[in-house]
């Protein structure tokens, strides 16, 4: 009798069981959880729906939203979040994506006012043909070209550039930052790109010759916490200074005190988020755990009711100033969201 006859498809089955049941299917009392797996680059983790505050010597209060980019994301077979940091008086935004070993930026959105050949215009939508790499797990010194497209409008009128040059070239640098949010271990990013092109505009002949300047200070387990830079426009600058962040774990700071680590005034031992509290376990993993405790002289403990981190007098310390990426996973949709741990050396 074949298979796919109503008495063939009960023998099939039942054979089916009594094979897996024989081989071990049954489940697993203590099933070995899955190794970890890194989604996006310690110095850029990226959710939907999370914020950092940041203060701007020009513009006053910023807000930064992170927000998954759909349409890029299927053309680029990335996935892109698009980083803005809004104020009352301007916005920028980037369009960014962060894979394990690598940070790329595949647009920068305005619009950016620019004034050139006696007209005022503004610069919107620059999408690059290729991403341009800001970390790269192969040189602290990335450099290219690619093309680009971007939307020019005067007035009323708009059109599309599709003819732009650019070249670029990036400089990472470790170092330490200290500002109003506290001491931070950072990777630097100096970027520096030329945008070149020629468009005719209601008649008018413009040649765009300018450049992109920036500095994007990076903490692992935090994102961007000091973002500088030039627009193709002076008057389109930003001097920008993380704050708070929000529906994001807090940052816990700990002093290395000689080789007897303490926690720094003003921090909790215990992870909690802004907005929700203390992280329950009941809500949210702690997905690199085991690797973190792996490190040897700093612990995670999770008990039930909430994560702990504490830190050994082993002789095991960095002897630098250094942050871990502490990452969490909803239970039940799979968001993550990253913490930052820093142990403070002098």
């Amino acid at each position: 009798m074949k298979p796919n006859t109503p008495m063939g498809q009960l023998f099939f089955v039942g054979a089916l069981s009594s094979l897996l049941i024989a081989c071990g299917g049954e489940d697993d009392p203590n099933p070995t959880p899955d190794p970890y797996v890194q989604q996006f680059h310690p110095l850029l983790p990226l959710s939907v729906g999370a914020s950092i505050s940041y203060f701007d010597t020009a513009s006053g209060d910023i807000e930064s939203m992170q927000i998954y980019d759909d349409a890029l994301s299927s053309s680029s077979g990335e996935d892109i979040y698009q980083v803005t940091f809004d104020s009352s008086e301007k916005s920028l935004s980037f369009y960014f994506a962060s894979t394990p070993d690598s940070i790329l930026v595949y647009g920068i959105d305005g619009p950016i006012n620019v004034s050139g050949n006696g007209l005022t215009y503004q610069l919107d939508e620059l999408r690059f043909n290729q991403p341009l790499t800001l970390k790269s797990p192969f040189t602290n010194n990335p450099t290219g070209s690619t093309s680009a497209s971007a939307i020019i409008q005067i007035g009323n009128s708009s059109a599309l550039l599709d003819n732009i040059n650019i070249q670029y070239q990036t400089l990472n640098l470790d170092t330490q930052y200290e500002g109003g949010y506290g001491t931070l271990p950072v990777t630097a990013a100096f970027f520096n790109a030329s945008v070149e092109t020629d468009v005719n505009v209601l008649g008018q002949n413009i040649s765009i010759d300018e450049t992109i300047t920036n500095t994007l200070l990076f903490t692992k387990g935090i994102g961007i916490v000091r973002h500088t830079g030039t627009y193709v426009s002076e008057a389109h600058t930003y001097n920008s200074e993380i704050t708070t962040l929000n529906n994001l774990p807090n940052t816990i700071w700990y002093n290395r005190n000689n080789g007897n680590p303490s926690l720094a005034s003003g921090s909790s031992n215990t992870f909690q988020m802004a907005g929700l509290g203390i992280i329950h376990p009941n809500d949210y993993a702690l997905v690199n755990l085991e690797d973190i405790n792996d490190l040897g002289w700093i612990n995670l403990q999770q008990n039930n009711s909430n994560y702990r981190v504490s830190m050994n007098n082993n002789g095991s310390l960095p002897t630098e100033t250094t942050a871990v990426e502490v990452v969490f996973e909803h239970k039940v949709t799979e968001r993550r969201v990253s913490a930052s741990v820093i142990l403070l050396a002098p």
